[in-house]
């Protein structure tokens, strides 16, 4: 038999020799890494979604409980979030997104779902009977992550469901995209069969500003009166329209989502 050979020998000891070496820079304190600003330990920044994502998120939980209208049992679940559901409701009415992006689809994708949700949220829907009782409280907490005057002109003064109606009709005469002229006529449409409907409108009507300054009282009670009796969709449509100032110059339909 050969003699092991000593390379692999010498290589290990080697090897050892130099695990048990200590590093250059414990040896010379003045060689030691110092951190760099690229190297210093990262404060984590506050976990702030991003608006179009917290567009995205309210939309996708408006929709799933939208699909929970016409069910009794799934409605039932959700008693216990409705303030909640309330609370997420006012900020979406008055958020308005930044001038640059308001006529983005994904800036008002949160605004959208709410209004999908409000018009099939409507009686004889089981959410319906539910909404109906939470729109008629006072806004009181479900207004606290609404600021101060909110979007609108009387802010959150009254009932939620005053304050709802008020957003949308001063939103469709400052901020909202016009192509949103539909939904928002649809939701209105069908916030009609509320038993509260006629109080929360009155109500979103009382200050001045709305949908405008200049606005008289008379004007007021024509459009409330005329809303409660309005006997066609497309009248109701066009009714409120003329109301909140007509389509805005430079807005050209639905646009389409960017990719």
């Amino acid at each position: 038999m050969h003699a092991p050979s000593e390379a692999p020998l010498q290589a290990t000891t080697l090897g050892a020799r130099r695990l048990r070496a200590p590093l250059p820079c414990t040896r010379w304190p003045c060689l030691q890494l110092h951190p760099t600003p690229s190297t210093r330990p990262l404060t984590p920044a506050p976990l702030t979604p991003a608006p179009c994502l917290d567009q995205a998120l309210q939309a996708e939980w408006f929709e799933l409980v939208a699909e929970c209208a016409p069910r009794a049992g799934a409605t039932a679940l959700l008693r216990a979030a409705m303030p909640s559901l309330a609370a997420t409701l006012l900020r979406a009415l008055h958020a308005p997104p930044p001038l640059d992006a308001r006529e983005a689809t994904e800036a008002v994708l949160g605004l959208k779902g709410a209004l999908v949700l409000l018009a099939r949220a409507a009686p004889p829907a089981p959410l319906g009977r539910l909404l109906a009782v939470r729109m008629a409280q006072p806004c009181g907490a479900a207004a606290s992550g609404v600021e101060a005057g909110g979007a609108a002109a009387g802010g959150t003064a009254g009932s939620c469901g005053a304050a709802v109606v008020r957003a949308l009709l001063v939103g469709l005469n400052s901020w909202l995209p016009s192509w949103l002229l539909g939904e928002v006529a649809a939701c209105l449409w069908a916030m009609r069969a509320q038993p509260g409907f006629a109080l929360w409108l009155a109500q979103a009507l009382e200050p001045d500003g709305v949908p405008r300054r200049g606005v008289s009282a008379d004007a007021k009670a024509t459009f409330a009166q005329a809303c409660l009796e309005v006997s066609s969709r497309a009248h109701f449509k066009a009714m409120l329209k003329q109301f909140t100032g007509g389509k805005k110059k430079g807005s050209q339909g639905t646009p389409q989502a960017s990719t």
